[in-house]
């Protein structure tokens, strides 16, 4: 009766081994994923504190035509006088704009950031503030602008505008430093 207990336990040590390797493959790959993909994961269990939360604004990002040749920009506003001129300063029929965006805006806990493009001359662009987050490093918040174009694909309209997006952040008195990532789109 020894014998036979003494060959269970053996064969149950030898399972046991063969998912070792697969548990700790298992964990890899979790973890080369996480690395790869930790500063665009929003999950609340991968939520790092240099990555800042920001809140989209109704109706951008936006395209707005303009006649005038206005180059890009890139604000962060603190106030509502700011947002005022900063909408001015793009050519957005501002008292209607700067009352909506107003309406979603706390300054008194928020800042705004603003990005806008250099003046197209055709439509099919698009802007987007992707990413804040804190650069510990410089001691900045690094805001990440996503500006795509479109490629031989597309079909644009020839129609001068430019592109807008805003988001807001909790309220900091942190400086900042903005970086585009220029992409190709097809409309396929």
């Amino acid at each position: 009766m020894t014998e036979h207990t003494t060959k269970n336990k053996g064969s149950l040590s030898k399972s046991s081994m063969n998912l070792v390797p697969v548990l700790l493959i298992s964990i890899l790959i979790v973890s080369a994923g996480y690395l790869l993909l930790k500063d665009t994961l929003q999950l609340p269990w991968f939520k790092t504190e240099k990555t800042m939360e920001i809140t989209r604004l109704v109706g951008y990002p936006t395209t707005i035509e303009t006649q005038k040749d206005l180059k890009k920009t890139r604000m962060v506003l603190k106030s509502s006088d700011e947002l005022r001129t900063y909408l001015q300063s793009i050519d957005i029929v501002a008292e209607e704009a700067y009352n909506q965006l107003n309406s979603q805006v706390d300054f008194a806990k928020e800042t705004l950031i603003a990005a806008s493009s250099d003046t197209q001359e055709e439509t099919e662009s698009t802007i987007k503030i992707k990413r804040v987050a804190l650069d510990r490093d410089n001691n900045v918040l690094a805001v990440t602008i996503v500006q795509s174009k479109p490629d031989a694909t597309c079909i644009p309209e020839i129609k001068k505008n430019i592109l807008v997006d805003f988001v807001k952040i909790t309220k900091t008195d942190k400086e900042f430093d903005f970086d585009a990532i220029k992409e190709t789109r097809s409309c396929n």
